[in-house]
């Protein structure tokens, strides 16, 4: 049974549209091959020697009391594969830096083609309170309370308070 067709509205027939679906265009095939060399690019990119971070051009300004070698381990460029210059976490390195006591902003970097460059700004010590000959904690600016200083270079200001004179 045939289904009954409506003529379209205005009585005018529609024309039939042919299409090609056999053939593919050239602005598909120009998207296609650009597609393929830019995800060619992009493994190129992250893949490549010539960016991969040398720990010899690793630079970490603003170090005070905060232990140098721990700063360097934490960012993990002496452990082996080292990582690619574009597959570094910057956020990740930032947020290990910053959960160091002394340590109260830091701001990673990443300079093509192989460089790192660490910025980091310290809390100032003002207090310390020692247990033998090394300080035990310590008090920073902000009133904050931190205890250890095994992650500290060197010994913070002590405070030192002179007895009142009785004279």
């Amino acid at each position: 049974m045939p289904l009954p067709v409506r003529p379209p509205p205005g009585g005018r027939p529609r024309r039939s549209v042919a299409r090609a679906s056999a053939v593919i265009s050239r602005t598909r095939l120009a998207a296609a091959l650009m597609l393929m060399i830019s995800g060619g690019a992009m493994y190129g990119l992250t893949t490549s020697e010539a960016f991969v971070l040398d720990p010899g051009a690793l630079r970490v300004e603003g170090l005070g009391y905060t232990d140098a070698a721990l700063a360097r381990s934490l960012i993990g460029l002496d452990a082996q594969p080292r990582p690619n210059a574009f597959r570094v976490r910057t956020t990740e390195l930032e947020a290990a830096l910053a959960a160091l006591p002394p340590v109260r902003t830091a701001r990673v970097e990443v300079q093509l083609p192989d460089r790192l460059h660490v910025t980091i700004e310290e809390r100032t010590p003002i207090m310390t309170w020692h247990r033998g000959t090394r300080p035990s904690s310590w008090t920073s600016r902000a009133g904050r309370s931190h205890r250890g200083t095994a992650l500290m270079a060197q010994d913070p200001p002590s405070s030192t308070c002179a007895p009142p004179s009785l004279q």
